[in-house]
């Protein structure tokens, strides 16, 4: 990259600091919500999902410029929604997790050296039955952890993977999850924080609550902040300050959506980020000194704000058409760039754009 400006897809030049314009991963395959993770050992950014017609798990990989063709993570397993990426950065692995259509127990598979292994249970399915499966790597023990919603109680799950293995399923907490659980793994204190809204009074969401797994147990659930109504809280590491930040959209005194450091062991107040961004459910990731948050805004576009050097900005629209729920994140941690992807509403196709720093 020379005077902060990369040739994208042979077609067209993206200045550093803008989003490229939107184009489909899948043009012809409708799907689910899409996300995505950065392969470091092979350069190159994976995206999931859930093909609406056949079920199957999903995949395709961008590098050079251009997606592959779309390819099935298995056709043994159909997936109920949302398909979860994680690399494992010591095994040089990515961990794909979802929920299994026919059996309602979380599912998952692992893609190394150039394919992915059968797709196998995370836990019993009379144990857990489960909803929104989520992924983090603990890159410090070298563990895998998973964590979705229980659905008879609708109480957090979890179970970690070490060693090939995965452990028996646990309560993470005996606090109802409105949607699903944030994680992320802080490196500054060796933890992993879980963070959602919970669910009250049947689908009413209230409190924002959180956890850490450190050393081997899980606090107990605690309020972020209160009082305040959110559905989820997206939460990630902060390298630069040492710190974990977390994002949601707070429905308690009207639409909006707020921020706060945890440091340690507690909370810092929380602040508001720009208008734009009252919808859905959010997602927040680092890279290159900036955290970016996504979402979608009040006119069902997918949206993105960057914070850095202490402030946001302003949030700036990915595409001028509708988007269907999330955006969700991902980013290369040694060039820095980023990819949002979407569900395009009119065409149901998955959608990204590129960011380079």
């Amino acid at each position: 990259m020379k005077s902060g400006i990369i040739f994208i897809l042979g077609a067209f030049l993206l200045h550093a600091g803008q989003w490229s314009a939107p184009s489909a991963i899948a043009a012809s395959q409708a799907a689910s919500d899409v996300t995505g993770c950065f392969h470091n050992a092979q350069n190159q950014f994976f995206a999931a999902w859930e093909d609406k017609g056949t079920q199957c798990p999903m995949y395709a990989i961008y590098a050079n410029g251009a997606w592959s063709a779309p390819l099935p993570i298995s056709t043994a397993s159909h997936a109920a929604g949302l398909v979860t990426l994680c690399f494992d950065s010591i095994q040089n692995q990515i961990f794909a997790a979802w929920e299994d259509q026919n059996t309602s127990s979380p599912f998952y598979a692992i893609y190394k050296n150039g394919a992915w292994s059968a797709p196998l249970p995370i836990a019993n399915e009379a144990v857990s039955p489960s909803k929104c499966v989520t992924l983090c790597f603990d890159t410090t023990s070298n563990q895998m952890f998973a964590v979705w919603v229980d659905n008879s109680t609708r109480y957090p799950q979890y179970a970690i993977y070490q060693n090939e293995k995965w452990s028996e399923a646990l309560a993470l907490a005996n606090t109802p999850v409105y949607d699903k659980v944030h994680l992320a793994f802080d490196s500054a204190y060796n933890q992993t924080i879980s963070t959602w809204g919970e669910n009250y009074e049947g689908f009413a969401p209230r409190a924002p609550f959180y956890s850490i797994y450190r050393n081997g147990a899980w606090s107990p659930a605690a309020h972020i902040e209160d009082p305040c109504r959110v559905e989820n809280v997206s939460v990630c590491f902060d390298p630069t300050s040492g710190k974990i930040m977390g994002v949601w959209n707070d429905l308690y005194f009207g639409i909006f959506t707020s921020y706060a450091y945890f440091h340690d062991s507690s909370w810092e107040g929380s602040s508001t980020l720009p208008k734009g961004l009252p919808y859905s459910d959010l997602d927040l990731i680092f890279s290159a000194n900036q955290m970016v948050v996504a979402g979608q805004s009040k006119k069902y576009l997918p949206v993105a704000a960057i914070y850095q050097s202490g402030s946001w900005g302003a949030v700036t629209p990915l595409s001028s058409a509708e988007s269907f729920n999330a955006t969700y994140l991902c980013c290369d941690p040694t060039q820095g760039q980023i990819i949002a992807m979407w569900i395009d509403e009119a065409s149901e196709r998955p959608f990204y754009s590129l960011r380079i720093p």
